[in-house]
């Protein structure tokens, strides 16, 4: 799906984030002792803290910007801010299952962004607020890409 441009620095941390849960679900499937254990889960906390929480307040700062086009409530911005704080206690959390349901939820949140959440925020762009939402996506941290966690011979 061609996305508006402004949205593709998300766009771009999504496939970070799909590649990072993709290699994580690889990594839990294979057998490995308690220590490979503890370096996956400081792997999984180094992931949200240097790539996840940055592209996760572009995302509301972004939504911020556009509620007053949304109706108070909205399921999809409530949904939205639930994932972010579920993923981010899943992480921390970082028990086996726990990082299996972080993989799982990652990749059904990218989904809803991408096909459900962004094209109403694109429906809800004005021209006034494209420089406004660069702004916002500009002070967003950059995909940094956790080369520990996408590193295929850590596993």
């Amino acid at each position: 799906m061609k996305r508006e441009r402004s949205l593709w620095p998300l766009t771009h941390g999504h496939q970070h984030a799909l590649s990072a849960a993709k290699a994580l679900r690889e990594r839990l499937a294979q057998p490995g002792k308690e220590g490979d254990m503890e370096d996956l889960r400081s792997q999984v906390l180094e992931f949200f803290d240097l790539e996840l929480q940055g592209h996760f307040k572009a995302e509301e700062d972004l939504l911020d910007l556009l509620s007053a086009a949304l109706p108070p409530g909205d399921p999809d911005l409530v949904r939205l801010k639930t994932d972010h704080r579920t993923l981010g206690q899943l992480a921390r959390k970082g028990s086996r299952e726990d990082l299996l349901r972080f993989s799982d939820l990652l990749v059904k949140h990218v989904r809803f962004e991408e096909e459900v959440l962004f094209g109403r925020i694109e429906k809800a762009l004005s021209v006034g607020k494209e420089a406004k939402v660069s702004a916002i996506l500009r002070q967003a941290a950059p995909p940094k890409v956790c080369p520990r966690l996408l590193d295929p011979r850590k596993g």
